[in-house]
């Protein structure tokens, strides 16, 4: 009998993986503490867990005022009451679904009602649908396109007139380095919105930036949040390299906010990253399409049960 070779890759459990994150990643704490967003707002959305999350902690911790926007409101709630102890901000939760059509306008409008002004957007909320195109119904899709990319475009577009004409403003959209990568089998949606994003941020940074508005677009690779565990693809996350590599979400957002105070256009977060999205951005394009298929069948075998049919 031929030796089984599929179990022979060492893994670590999440509780490993979140254990030496934490021993490579300071908490935030007094040594992030300045008073540079003293007297401006941020405004956060997908604020209640993840990246998201680290950011409202950051910027609160540079003394910004915290809009963080969720639809969990008793997540909201117990955020705003840390922040204000610990840091002497002000936190005005709202909550807010980013899969409905006019859920941007409405931020806009309370925004509005409340004469809150927004120095620094970060467009942050997102999650994952995992499976093949055709298994997932179109409304599915397009809520999820909403939430991960058109959502934060027109907040963008709502709140950046203000911005240029007080000459100042910083705009954050954490995308992915799915988004420099060929189409992801499995979940095609994920990579080319996480695309659109990507060029977006690009090319409006280069109208902006004269204007006093600089647009960062942050490009993390595997993260510890809850991103995996709500789309069905952990088995993805679990091998001892994904680990290894694996980054904690305040290191993303304290890289992202200095990459967003230089004023760069792109950053992508740890040095396995940057090689891999060098590789993926200069390889001859059928390496890149079978990177991109190895990936999609570690996380869905099911995908490569049948051999590609010519037509």
């Amino acid at each position: 009998m031929p030796a089984d070779t599929t179990s022979w890759a060492p893994t670590i459990t999440p509780q490993q993986s979140r254990y030496w994150l934490a021993r490579r990643t300071k908490p935030i704490g007094e040594h992030d503490r300045s008073s540079e967003g003293s007297g401006r707002t941020a405004l956060v959305t997908g604020a209640s867990s993840g990246i998201g999350l680290a950011w409202c902690e950051l910027l609160a911790a540079k003394g910004f005022d915290i809009v963080p926007v969720a639809r969990r409101l008793d997540r909201l709630n117990a955020l705003k009451q840390r922040l204000e102890a610990d840091w002497a901000v002000s936190v005005s939760p709202m909550t807010a679904d980013l899969s409905r059509p006019g859920a941007p306008a409405e931020i806009y409008t309370e925004l509005a009602r409340r004469n809150t002004t927004v120095d620094v957007l970060v467009n942050n909320a997102g999650y994952s649908i995992a499976g093949r195109f055709i298994d997932s119904s179109w409304s599915d899709q397009e809520a999820f396109l909403r939430v991960i990319g058109l959502s934060g475009i027109e907040l963008t577009h709502l709140l950046l007139p203000s911005m240029i004409e007080r000459r100042w403003g910083r705009i954050v959209f954490v995308a992915s380095i799915a988004a420099v990568m060929s189409g992801l089998p499995g979940q095609v949606l994920y990579s080319a919105g996480k695309s659109l994003v990507h060029k977006f941020s690009e090319g409006l940074a280069e109208e902006v930036e004269r204007l006093g508005v600089h647009s960062t677009v942050s490009l993390p690779g595997t993260t510890d949040t809850d991103i995996f565990d709500n789309s069905n693809v952990t088995e993805f996350t679990d091998g001892l390299a994904m680990q290894m590599t694996m980054m904690s979400p305040i290191a993303v957002a304290r890289q992202g906010f200095e990459a967003s105070k230089r004023g760069d256009r792109m950053i992508v977060h740890g040095k396995h990253h940057q090689i891999g999205t060098f590789v993926m951005a200069h390889a001859p394009r059928p390496l890149r399409y079978l990177i991109s298929g190895r990936l999609a069948l570690k996380a869905m075998p099911e995908l490569h049960n049948a051999a590609p049919q010519r037509c």
